[in-house]
């Protein structure tokens, strides 16, 4: 936990304590000329901050302006684009959090999409300190983003996940949570809702702003990464669990969707752990 000073103390939420961070990366942005991003969607969590500059921040159909001070919280599998004058500055951090459960934070409570918290100019140097520590002490940085991410969670008001879902909606959601779901199959989901596919996939992105597959995808992923995490499975006993044809296969899917591939993510869970 971060120090403060004269900052009230962070107070951890107890659905937190026992949580299990898992840092991704740090990436400080500078744009000299005005940019406009092209749209990005990332498999984890991210949090921008936006240190100088302004600018806009479009998701979901939904366009905010955002300035110094604007800590953006973008959910796994969302689609977003930036769009900035010059100059301007924002430092990234990307994140993984699960409860002791092993289910995502976000299962329980999520960061708003935008707020301006009036720690912000307090952390500025520390997440400063966090970007260049990115590549040359790789325990120091993980820990100053982990600070960070849960100083947003415990000074900030979360919001709780949307629970008004049609119960046909809500088999689907259930379906697509089962850690035992391996393959993915759209007519599984139409016979279970009683809905056709494309109704399920309209209705499914309304709610969780995703499509079922990618969503499926990402409680995939989390379940692989807490296997990882563990050190007790081999690479080819995560490729047979979760039905890939291959390692080769399993080490392109698990690249695609971290950055990093499947030896490279357990070298940095143990330098974390």
């Amino acid at each position: 936990m971060l120090d403060f000073g004269t900052e009230k103390p962070c107070t951890m939420p107890p659905a937190l304590i026992q949580s299990i961070f898992q840092f991704v990366s740090v990436c400080d942005v500078i744009h000299h000329i005005p940019f406009d991003a092209p749209p990005q969607t990332n498999p984890d969590q991210h949090l921008i901050h936006i240190i100088n500059g302004r600018g806009s921040f479009t998701c979901a159909h939904c366009t905010y302006p955002i300035a110094g001070g604007t800590v953006i919280s973008v959910k796994p599998f969302t689609e977003f684009t930036i769009s900035c004058s010059a100059p301007f500055r924002m430092i990234n951090i990307h994140y993984r959090l699960w409860l002791k459960d092993k289910q995502p934070v976000t299962a329980w409570a999520h960061l708003p999409i935008l707020f301006n918290p009036e720690y912000f100019p307090t952390i500025v140097p520390i997440l400063e300190k966090t970007a260049v520590s990115s590549g040359k002490n790789y325990p120091q940085c993980a820990s100053l983003a982990c600070g960070i991410v849960y100083t947003h969670y415990s000074q900030t008001r979360l919001l709780e996940p949307k629970k008004n879902i049609r119960s046909d909606l809500l088999r689907v959601y259930e379906y697509l949570c089962d850690p035992d779901r391996t393959v993915f199959c759209a007519d599984d989901l139409a016979a279970l809702s009683g809905m056709s596919i494309s109704q399920i996939n309209r209705l499914f992105r309304k709610i969780f702003h995703t499509s079922p597959r990618s969503f499926w995808e990402q409680k995939r992923l989390t379940y692989i990464l807490s296997d990882m995490r563990t050190g007790s499975m081999h690479i080819n006993e995560i490729t047979d669990k979760y039905r890939f044809t291959d390692t080769a296969h399993f080490s392109k899917w698990f690249k695609k969707h971290t950055g990093s591939s499947p030896a490279q993510y357990q070298k940095k869970s143990e330098a974390i752990l």
